[in-house]
């Protein structure tokens, strides 16, 4: 017997090498990756969602609020900007800037206006002053220089007159009034003449006080046509100093 320390292999196969083990996936079959794949994008819906099909279906409110507003402004359109405001808060409309101006111009417009007006008549003397009919002045009284008023005081366009304190700056006094007693209408000359024996008679000059009386100037409201129809026929007799500025009373009695 031959004492081998080895003896020939087992097989015909080289030692150290044994049948790979199958292959777990067929051919042309990656192996899995080390990683998980990555999860696919997302798809966007296919239809939007109902907060955004009305996210602009009540802006019209808040436009027209701002229209309305710079129209002058009022209540209906104080009542849109609120709701416009309220779509908004609630993701019914987008322009929620749009209707709080325009809240703002409705609430403040008509206040703008009506100041204007308020700011406009103190200026003209509007609001201070108290516009009367000329018949209506008493003796005493005196006036700003009435409107379209020309030496012969005939063809005044409004027979209305504005009364002011004589402490103030003004154009004339009345010192004196009287009733014209024609019946028919005598004419402009007629009614001229008529005022003028009126306003220069003893018992009307009376009334000037002597102080001022040498400074005096003297002129006269009449009756015209038309009124004189609407059995208006009173003269009203005014006295003033050169440059229609006296700021005191010029007025026995007054």
């Amino acid at each position: 017997m031959d004492n081998q320390e080895y003896g020939p292999p087992p097989s015909g196969e080289p030692i150290g090498y044994g049948t790979p083990p199958p292959y777990p996936y067929p051919a042309g079959v990656a192996s899995p990756s080390a990683y998980p794949p990555a999860f696919p994008p997302p798809y966007p819906p296919a239809y939007a969602s109902p907060l955004q099909s009305t996210r602009e279906d009540r802006n019209w409110m808040g436009t027209t609020s701002l229209v309305l507003g710079l129209m002058g402004g009022g209540i209906l359109g104080a009542v849109f900007g609120a709701l416009g405001i309220s779509a908004a808060n609630e993701g019914r409309a987008s322009n929620r800037k749009i209707a709080v101006w325009g809240l703002v111009l409705n609430l403040a417009m008509p206040v703008l206006v009506v100041g204007g007006f308020l700011v406009m008549g103190l200026a003209a003397g509007g609001l201070s002053d108290d516009r009367v009919d000329y018949a209506d002045l008493a003796v005493g009284e005196c006036v700003q220089e009435p409107l379209g008023w020309n030496d012969a005081g005939r063809e005044l366009p409004s027979r209305n007159v504005t009364r002011i304190p004589c402490s103030e700056p003004h154009w004339g006094q009345v010192y004196h009034r009287a009733r014209l007693a024609f019946g028919a209408y005598p004419g402009d000359d007629g009614v001229e003449a008529a005022a003028a024996e009126e306003c220069y008679s003893d018992a009307a000059m009376g009334n000037i006080l002597d102080a001022h009386f040498d400074d005096a100037y003297v002129t006269y409201l009449t009756p015209t046509e038309e009124t004189w129809r609407a059995a208006d026929r009173s003269v009203v007799c005014l006295t003033f100093d050169r440059d229609h500025t006296a700021d005191d009373s010029w007025v026995v009695g007054s």
